[in-house]
């Protein structure tokens, strides 16, 4: 067991506010802004810490679209269908509240069949495609919005998979054309969170639609911007993009904030955590966890395997009231996902790792108070602290989260020397990036283009050629 004491962590505000936001933004929100609107940078990574406003950072250059007096469409990806109904309620707020001319829509599967079955409850048309329907949507969203006569440009909120059958030219046979033309053509700005979240396939066609971006002109002579968020950009991912960009691109992070900043306010972020490393099992700490809910704390545990959080449940029930206990897994309704994160304990599956805020109802202090969690890659582990102790925003910002994480025997042994000591963040994840045999990265990039993504890629090249 090795335990290791995090330290509070708080983010500069930056001395200007060009947008009038409310309140004003942090540094790193208007470095971002600022290094998007420069003609020779062609794509940004923000790679601060999760829970530090990230997305708020993406969201600044819709002032610069907004300006330019005409429609401007914006395509947005996120990785889970959770995490896009956050950005959309998110997003619809801020171009509310700031009056910006956009119109916002998230797209899934399910989204497409219904405004599918709405153009053929109007009558317009006996039959519709599904490819032709969200062909549509994207070339003329008014038609699926009765009243709207202005038209405004398309914030377009889809998961990567709309956007992988797009760029591989997979829908039905009479819109593969289509739909591939209008996401390499129609969106003059790109957003994509939590860029280190996804899988080999779909960041290799990430790398290529911004190959194409390039091959095509549409940065220089279009100024399209793209924006990756990202905690944990790992270095396959940093090398590739300086072969695609070289000197067009830039890395926001807090390792190169610039020493002018040193004297800039500041604002709490995150709260300090007592973090436990150890090898065990969920089961081991359910009497913890009893103890804690009765002095009123509010946690969460994350485990890889479904059927062990459904023991664990199974487990509490008998120790825990049942208002008091929730679950978050895939098999779970989505409706029902979204009312737990309420709850003072809540269990999960993965699907909580990006797109859950726990939101509790006038808590002043961090929605958690303390986290068990697994972890077998080391991505994972830093996504998962950072669920804990976010206290942006929050009148109390000094009392400490608890975590504990359960990791291999011989990651826990390279550990061990560090027991006691206190880290910053950026401490700990350079400890963890020092793990990569015991505590790998998710995916293996450089492997998988190696063996597969440049055969993968032909495909889509040789079909536009064909067509």
């Amino acid at each position: 067991m090795t335990t290791i004491h995090l330290s509070a962590h708080s983010e500069k505000i930056a001395d200007q506010n060009p947008w009038g936001l409310t309140q004003p933004p942090l540094y790193h929100q208007w470095r971002t802004a600022v290094a998007l609107q420069q003609p020779d940078t062609h794509l940004i990574v923000n790679s601060y810490n999760t829970g530090t406003g990230k997305t708020r950072a993406a969201l600044l250059h819709l002032f610069k679209l907004h300006q330019t007096g005409r429609p401007q469409n914006v395509l947005f990806v996120a990785p889970t269908n959770a995490l896009l109904a956050q950005h959309e309620e998110d997003i619809r707020d801020f171009v509310a509240q700031y009056n910006l001319d956009f119109h916002v829509r998230r797209i899934t599967a399910r989204e497409v069949r219904e405004l599918r079955q709405q153009l053929l409850d109007q009558g317009d048309y006996q039959t519709m495609r599904v490819g032709e329907t969200l062909n549509r949507f994207i070339a003329n969203y008014r038609e699926f919005v009765p009243g709207e006569k202005k038209r405004k440009g398309l914030i377009f909120i889809v998961n990567p998979d709309i956007f992988y059958y797009a760029m591989m030219l997979q829908y039905a046979h009479h819109d593969e054309r289509n739909l591939f033309n209008q996401f390499v053509t129609q969106f003059r700005y790109i957003v994509i969170d939590e860029f280190h979240y996804y899988d080999q396939k779909q960041l290799v066609f990430f790398l290529f639609f911004f190959a194409i971006c390039q091959e095509l002109g549409y940065f220089e002579h279009a100024e399209r911007k793209i924006c990756l968020l990202s905690a944990t950009p790992n270095g396959p991912v940093q090398e590739y993009l300086s072969h695609l960009f070289g000197s067009h691109w830039q890395l926001i992070s807090p390792a190169n904030e610039p020493s002018e900043s040193a004297n800039l306010p500041t604002i709490p972020t995150l709260a300090p955590v007592q973090l436990t490393f150890t090898a065990g099992a969920l089961g081991d700490y359910s009497q913890q966890m009893q103890t804690w809910l009765t002095e009123g704390l509010d946690g969460v545990v994350i485990s890889d395997s479904l059927q062990r959080i459904n023991e664990l449940n199974s487990q509490l029930k008998k120790m825990v009231p049942s208002q008091k206990l929730r679950r978050i897994t895939g098999p779970e309704p989505e409706e029902k996902r979204q009312s737990a994160t309420a709850a003072p304990l809540i269990l999960a599956t993965p699907t909580v790792d990006i797109g859950y805020n726990f939101v509790k109802l006038d808590k002043s202090r961090q929605n958690v108070d303390f986290l068990l969690c697994e972890a077998r890659f080391g991505d994972d582990l830093i996504q998962r602290l950072g669920r804990a102790g976010r206290v942006l925003g929050k009148p109390t910002t000094d009392q400490p989260s608890t975590v504990i994480a359960l990791i291999n025997e011989n990651a826990l042994g390279q550990l061990a020397p560090l027991d006691g000591q206190t880290l910053t963040r950026a401490q700990l994840h350079e400890q963890i990036a020092l793990l990569d045999q015991h505590l790998p990265h998710k995916h293996n990039l450089f492997g998988y283009i190696k063996q597969h993504g440049i055969h993968e890629v032909f495909y889509p090249i040789y079909q536009v050629h064909r067509l």
